[in-house]
């Protein structure tokens, strides 16, 4: 009986814990630790950024090592892949951002800012990124190397978080102090609120912008006129992390590891994912149902969400 009591306990405490969900695929890169992760344009690949700098291209549903790109030699800050062409910027420690393909891993174009890199967002329609430093956000053309400076700096505070409106004319910057600055990128104005602690992430919406900020709640803001102003505060189980948009629904990391997706007007929320430390980016694939996700030290990974 020694052996079968053990078994027994077990089992029992395997049918009294709540199954935790699997992920469909982990994205390991044994050579250095990664840094973040994103689709390519068709959703076929996942590639991710490594402290070496270089760049793995996994097949994603397989989640084996295609090819891996070495244009850099500083360590991989963030990278992005335009939604319509098989083109992807990416950004390092160094200041430095490549624009390249997929396919061949050609260099399309090269370019510098003269800080640090630590956010690279796609301008949707546009030729044109918007890539944040420490405290100052620069937008490159990648037609040509030109580089205007948009916000130089003027909060004091470091940018953490940032995202382009669905049509691309509006930017949206989240500050550590908590300062959230929207501009017109045609008209330059610019439109201020203030949170009471950090923003963690931020995303647009068709007609709202959702930011999180390491407590549990997400916060909606709206634009009815001229001023965006707070519409709803939605209370979650844990400290969220990270947002991302998909359509009606919403897409959170949070601060226990848990993937959740919710329903903005609705109670119920679906924990898809758990990863063994906090979410720091969620991203939903481009054709399937599927969400990939980051944290600061375990391999991306993806994760299937129940339609």
């Amino acid at each position: 009986m020694p052996v079968v009591f053990p078994l027994f306990i077990a089992g029992l405490l395997g049918w009294l814990s709540p199954t935790l969900p699997a992920p469909r695929r982990a994205f390991v890169y044994p050579a250095s630790p990664t840094t973040k992760a994103t689709f390519s344009n068709d959703g076929r690949l996942v590639l991710v950024g490594t402290q070496a700098g270089q760049i793995a291209l996994f097949h994603g549903r397989t989640a084996l090592l295609v090819r891996e790109f070495a244009g850099h030699r500083k360590p991989i800050s963030d990278l992005e892949s335009w939604p319509d062409r098989d083109t992807v910027v990416s950004g390092d420690a160094g200041g430095n951002l490549l624009f390249w393909r997929t396919s061949d891993l050609t260099v399309l174009r090269r370019s510098h800012v003269s800080a640090p890199v630590k956010l690279v967002r796609v301008q949707p329609g546009k030729p044109q990124v918007a890539v944040a430093g420490r405290r100052m956000v620069w937008l490159v053309n990648t037609s040509g190397d030109s580089r205007r400076l948009l916000l130089p700096g003027l909060t004091g505070s470091d940018i953490t978080a940032m995202a382009f409106s669905p049509d691309g004319a509006k930017l949206a910057v989240g500050y550590a102090n908590g300062q959230l600055v929207v501009s017109d990128l045609a008209t330059g104005q610019q439109q201020r609120v203030r949170q009471k602690t950090a923003i963690r992430d931020l995303a647009f919406g068709r007609d709202t912008l959702l930011t999180v900020s390491g407590d549990p709640v997400l916060t909606m803001w709206c634009h009815p006129g001229r001023n965006w102003v707070l519409t709803h505060s939605l209370p979650t189980a844990y400290p969220l992390t990270a947002v991302g948009k998909m359509g009606s629904t919403v897409a959170l990391g949070s601060a226990n590891g848990d993937v959740i997706v919710l329903t903005p007007g609705q109670e119920n929320t679906q924990v898809v994912g758990h990863n063994p430390e906090p979410v720091s980016s969620v991203q939903k694939h481009p054709r399937e149902a599927l969400l990939l996700t980051t944290t600061a030290s375990e391999p991306p990974k993806t994760w299937r969400l129940n339609e």
